[in-house]
């Protein structure tokens, strides 16, 4: 028989029974008046911690234990295997992704395979504090310069998918990367993909305090990065940009060096210029040997990128 369900709603869970509360009867009132046939899943922790079980039962979604494990990854994975519907949405359980802006993306989904409530194209907004929303786009604009996704907002977990997509997906990552993740290998194996952005304004959390470790994060945006990148790279411009790297670094702790020492400049602004120094050099070395050898990095802003991303591993 014919799959009627049109929608699958999955909503990752930790500890999140209060904003559960609010959220769900908002989420269900919300979607009935524009598609009847559509499911809600929470995907809690692999054992209940908090009420969220009863909170589903009361207001119809559907509860599901996470396998494998308490990670965001294994939560978006266990969403995957247990959505039913044709198209696939994941939002935030915190409140910080309103129920209302569903009908956005489920209008756009005739279009597109993928839909993306984007922060960062023009109408978009996030309530945060300006020092993380920074970090935010730097860590997209990276994400998206150095794969070439060509989006604005890559990490904003809310987003559209045709179900056909992530069923078809060999997910690795274990934490908030996978998002990242999903995105990315979406795009590389499906030439005919189609994706659009449409504005959103991110809300802060309702109750309670982010799971988000920052260390954690950015440590696992740099590994994960690595390792996508070394996923669809070739062997040769792997090697041209690890010997640029090398160099640069060797430039960079070469003249830190030069400066304390032997200049007794403070180590503070031999460490920056330092820095200057190395990234001039990959990035000289890097338009001679790399980028222009390879037209899809042949372009000046993704070359910036590309480069701050390999000094900023040489720190």
């Amino acid at each position: 028989m014919k799959n009627s369900l049109q929608l699958s709603i999955v909503l990752p869970a930790y500890l999140e029974q209060e904003n559960l509360g609010m959220l769900l009867p908002r989420l269900f009132h919300t979607v009935n008046n524009f598609e009847s046939n559509f499911e809600v899943l929470v995907i809690d922790t692999n054992t209940p911690l908090d009420s969220t079980k009863s909170i589903c039962e009361q207001f119809g979604a559907k509860y599901i234990n996470r396998v494998g494990g308490n990670t965001f990854g294994n939560a978006i994975r266990t969403g995957i295997a247990e959505a039913k519907g044709k198209y696939v949405i994941f939002m935030d359980s915190d409140g910080s992704h309103t129920p209302e802006f569903i009908k956005d993306l489920y209008e756009k989904r005739c279009e597109n395979s993928v839909v993306i409530a984007s922060r960062y194209i023009d109408g978009g907004f996030t309530d945060n504090h300006k020092t993380l929303v920074w970090m935010s786009r730097a860590l997209n604009a990276i994400y998206s310069n150095v794969l070439r996704l060509k989006l604005k907002d890559v990490s904003n977990n809310f987003k559209l998918y045709d179900a056909k997509l992530l069923k078809n997906l060999e997910l690795n990552c274990n934490n908030f990367d996978i998002v990242q993740e999903i995105i990315y290998k979406i795009i590389r194996h499906n030439k005919n993909v189609t994706l659009t952005e449409i504005p959103y304004s991110f809300k802060q959390r309702m109750f309670g305090h982010t799971k988000r470790n920052l260390i954690a994060f950015i440590f696992t945006f740099g590994s994960t990065l690595l390792r996508l990148l070394l996923s669809d790279l070739r062997i040769d411009l792997l090697l041209k940009y690890s010997v640029v790297a090398a160099i640069g670094l060797f430039f960079d702790f070469g003249s830190y060096l030069i400066l304390l020492r032997s200049f007794e400049v403070h180590y503070f602004w031999s460490g920056v210029g330092s820095f200057c120094l190395g990234f001039v050099v990959n990035f000289s070395l890097g338009r001679k040997f790399v980028f222009k050898q390879h037209k899809k990095l042949s372009n000046f802003k993704k070359e910036m990128t590309s480069v701050l991303f390999i000094s900023v591993v040489g720190l």
